[in-house]
């Protein structure tokens, strides 16, 4: 989980300490393609963060009625706590998520007001245990820190890191996506970088003409837009590509547009299944590479000419099924969140003079929500096209694990 944005606002004093409240916006991983912004209260005591200090029997930290949000129009939206999955293990939190009724909007004040008695906090002063309910507090939360939260919710559907590990050879196959993304990059507004590898290997040897057999590492420089509200973004960079035993690599440049496409079918569809599921829209990526054969060695072949390469891709998950319990097999055990997961991605390579389709689908079975980003998932993905920079043909059933981050 990643926050962002930081706001003060009201403490209440015992003995030589204080401890001060503190609310600021913040993204919450709900579950599969569910990341929300939400309302995040933490503590402070003596001008220093502490990691557990509210009691969970004593107060009403989880009670909906303990707190009030309104905006900058005085309109009132309901929140909701989010329970921690092991409330039940749990004496002290250190901090509590309300998630809004309605989405929260970028540069808008907000007010939270936390009533009298909701939290009793635990602290110790000249050897004797303390427990102290708070006073009234009224936290004001920024336009600019809820504006950093609903960029981060959404470049975060573009890139995730993630691993996945598959079986389908006889020695498996593994796919490692890795993204480092850093807003305002030298402290300049408009430059925002992001840094991303991709490995997609066949583990045996013999089978790497028939599977996958790429790897890939691209910086770019982005600009954020929102032309029609729905997020956007402009990126230019370098590209390095290579097979994984680097015979063949190419490298050049490349230019990349990328939208989320808000329509009113996949919005349907979205919650056919979950109706009260979070529905990000189809993501749209089109870009163009220029690339020159930067290796090749006697295995390999390759065109000298330079390759332009045009692709598109429309990406979407669709949630099927949330907390649906296979604690009946014994290899899962538990709740899991059931989504389909899909890319069309089609090719233009000017070397080949051909389009190459490279989509996949993926059934993915992931641990039910939990604060922890770093959940399990188990996958079954059915490949198929011609990946670069080879471009040999890619047609397999794979089942494994995934944990994305």
């Amino acid at each position: 989980m990643v926050s962002a944005g930081l706001l003060l606002i009201s403490h209440s004093t015992f003995g030589a300490d204080s401890v001060e409240i503190f609310a600021k916006a913040s993204a919450l991983t709900m579950g599969p393609n569910d990341e929300r912004a939400v309302i995040k209260i933490t503590f402070r005591v003596g001008g220093k963060d502490r990691e557990e200090i509210a009691l969970v029997s004593e107060g009403e930290p989880f009670n909906p009625s303990s707190y009030t949000l309104t905006d900058e129009s005085k309109e009132q939206i309901p929140v909701t706590p989010v329970i921690p999955k092991d409330i039940q293990e749990l004496r002290l939190i250190s901090s509590v998520m309300l998630l809004p009724a309605k989405a929260i909007k970028r540069e808008s004040q907000y007010t939270l007001t936390v009533k009298e008695g909701t939290f009793v906090f635990e602290t110790v002063s000249d050897n004797v245990t303390n427990h102290v309910p708070n006073t009234l507090a009224a936290l004001n939360i920024k336009g600019e820190s809820v504006s950093n939260v609903l960029d981060y919710v959404e470049k975060r559907q573009v890139g995730k890191s993630k691993v996945e590990i598959g079986a389908g050879t006889p020695g498996g196959v593994a796919s490692i996506e890795l993204v480092y993304d850093q807003s305002q990059f030298l402290h300049v507004d408009w430059m925002n970088l992001r840094v991303k590898g991709n490995a997609d290997l066949t583990l045996n040897e013999a089978d790497r003409g028939n599977y996958f057999n790429n790897v890939t590492g691209e910086g770019m420089f982005y600009k954020s837009l929102r032309p029609t509200g729905n997020y956007m973004e402009l990126s230019l960079g370098g590209k390095v590509e290579a097979d994984q035993t680097f015979d063949l690599a190419n490298a050049g440049f490349n230019a990349r547009w990328a939208w989320f496409v808000k329509n009113g079918l996949t919005d349907r569809i979205g919650h056919v299944f979950v109706k009260d599921s979070v529905n990000v829209p189809p993501l749209v990526i089109i870009s163009y590479d220029f690339l020159e054969n930067i290796r090749q060695t006697n295995s390999a072949t390759a065109n000298d000419d330079p390759r332009h390469r045009v692709t598109g891709l429309v990406r979407y998950q669709l949630p099927i099924s949330r907390d649906l319990d296979l604690s009946a097999l014994p290899t899962l055990g538990g709740k899991y969140d059931l989504s389909v997961d899909f890319e069309i991605k089609g090719t233009y390579d000017s070397a080949s003079e051909k389009i190459h389709d490279q989509s996949w689908i993926s059934v993915v079975f992931e641990r039910s929500a939990g604060l922890d980003r770093f959940k399990p998932a188990f996958t079954l993905t059915w490949a198929r096209g011609k990946s670069a920079p080879r471009f040999e043909q890619v047609s397999a059933l794979f089942a494994g694990f995934r944990l994305i981050f």
